[in-house]
């Protein structure tokens, strides 16, 4: 007896998983071309297309997943945004400090000289 082909269905929206239901199918349906028995199926070609579609299948099931590499780009992101902000505060705080500074040192009368302050010989 014939392997029956298989059941169509809705395959899954991730790649990986969407790659493993369809090569599972794709195998199903493999082997009831090659148990046919007759049955008017032009078992070479399909075959073909089938391995075809599983050797694809199973490049896609070797990608790397680079999910990782995309959160860690977005976390040294967030860093660097809250080091930037953080610099930009100490920046202003340092900005504010010396126009105070300065301020105060305009305001005090300015000591005389000691050498100013000795009597001159004419």
């Amino acid at each position: 007896m014939a392997t029956p082909w298989p059941n169509d269905q809705a395959w899954p929206t991730p790649y990986r998983e969407h790659a493993a239901e369809l090569s599972r199918y794709l195998q199903t349906a493999l082997k009831s071309i090659e148990t046919a028995n007759g049955q008017p199926i032009q078992p070479q070609g399909v075959r073909a297309a089938f391995i075809g579609a599983l050797a694809l299948i199973v490049k896609l099931q070797n990608i790397p997943d680079i999910g990782h590499v995309h959160q860690a780009i977005e976390n040294l992101r967030m860093e660097t945004k809250a080091a930037n902000e953080n610099a930009v505060r100490t920046t202003s705080s340092m900005r504010i400090a010396i126009q105070q500074n300065t301020a105060e040192i305009k305001e005090k009368p300015t000591p005389t000289s000691p050498l100013t302050q000795l009597p001159r010989k004419h």
